[in-house]
């Protein structure tokens, strides 16, 4: 059983397509089904349905054994290669409106104690970087989340945030429900965490929304609603050199971020950083 057949294998179970996996692992789609058939060959059973792409029974026994196998393979070269003075990299992903940790600041102490450090970092959905983490290809993310459900992960808590309303009209005081009916509102898109909160914010005192603008970038709609274009919901330390009204608890609860990292990896930079991310927390609370 080949490296190359599981990263395959586990690249259509992510994606659910042969197309997007292909993608992925820089094959042409021929290429990749060739190396599905050859791992499918080898176990004796089949691992996909093909119309539509669905995994077997079998696939989902094998899945955590491939993630396992991949995640080993990269912790040993990491492992020989913190024995022998050769780079570090960590690899970390972090939500674009990030206000807890600082995050320059972080990486500069940890690269203060691993001076042949190099890092990757990525902004992408919540849910795909906790799948990044789960899958080995990111070391780390800072993102706002529950704890995780999956045993190969776990979590520190680095902060609780609450939120503001801000943009035109704010209340003088702490924010009601009463307060958010009537409003123009600009939101992110779909599909980001943040825009969830303002749905579920809409959703539990049932308010049907005005959104006259979407868009992709929390900071980008920051200012639009400084501008006065609409009212936005943002985590409360984005909105410190701007006006803006409390929401309590009581109507919209605060996120939790958190640390999320795979136990297993044995990177000593990813330890550095989960220290100061932990005395960090430790100090804050």
């Amino acid at each position: 059983m080949e490296l190359r057949h599981l990263a395959c294998f586990l690249a259509i179970l992510d994606t659910g397509s042969f197309t997007r996996a292909a993608r992925r692992v820089h094959l042409t789609q021929s290429g990749l089904s060739q190396q599905v058939r050859s791992l499918e060959r080898e176990l004796g059973t089949a691992l996909f349905t093909r119309r539509p792409v669905r995994p077997t029974p079998s696939a989902l026994a094998l899945e955590p054994h491939a993630r396992a196998a991949l995640a080993a393979v990269d912790e040993a070269g990491r492992a020989v290669a913190a024995t022998t003075g050769a780079h570090l990299e960590l690899r970390v992903g972090a939500i674009a409106s990030l206000t807890a940790v600082d995050l320059c600041d972080l990486l500069e102490r940890v690269r203060l104690a691993h001076p042949n450090l190099s890092v990757s970092i990525v902004q992408e959905a919540t849910d795909e970087m906790v799948r990044d983490v789960r899958d080995g290809r990111l070391d780390l993310a800072i993102v706002d989340t529950a704890r995780p459900s999956s045993r190969d992960l776990e979590s520190l808590v680095v902060c609780e945030e609450s939120f503001s309303l801000v943009g035109p009209a704010l209340p003088s005081g702490p924010v009601a429900p009463a307060d958010l009916d009537g409003r123009a509102w600009v939101a992110l898109r779909r599909g980001t965490r943040l825009r969830e909160v303002f749905d579920r914010l809409m959703e539990d005192h049932h308010l049907v929304p005005a959104v006259i603008g979407q868009v992709g970038d929390i900071r980008l709609l920051g200012r639009l609603s400084a501008a006065g274009f609409g009212n936005a919901v943002l985590p409360a330390p984005m909105t410190r050199r701007q006006r803006a009204a409390p929401i309590p608890a009581a109507v919209l609860a605060p996120r939790t971020v958190r640390a999320v990292y795979a136990p297993r990896h044995r990177n000593p930079a990813l330890a550095t950083c989960l220290t100061i991310l932990h005395d960090g927390a430790g100090s804050a609370g």
